[in-house]
């Protein structure tokens, strides 16, 4: 299940902020729900900090990413939300 302008490609490996690699736009959100259990981890991760982020399971992530960005990631369950949010101002590539 996906709402929102984010694509997930690789047969639903991965998830990506609108534009990747290029900028992200302003006032952007989207939405997925895991399918089965796992982790999750950023390979690439740019976003405004404070300010535009990933939501996992409640958690925001943003700025370098932080935990989603390294070692094994953040660990989810099936079902686990995974959101993007994104605000007016000072766009990146995103994730």
């Amino acid at each position: 299940m996906t709402s929102g302008p984010c694509t997930v490609t690789e047969g639903g490996a991965c998830f990506r902020t609108p534009n990747y690699p290029d900028d992200y736009g302003s006032n952007q959100d989207c939405e997925i729900a895991v399918s089965g259990a796992g982790f999750v981890r950023a390979t690439a991760f740019d976003t405004e900090h404070k300010w535009d982020y990933v939501t996992i399971g409640g958690i925001k992530y943003d700025g370098d990413g932080g935990a989603l960005a390294s070692g094994f990631g953040v660990l989810v369950g099936d079902g686990t939300t995974v959101a993007w949010n994104a605000d007016d101002s000072n766009q990146r590539s995103g994730a």
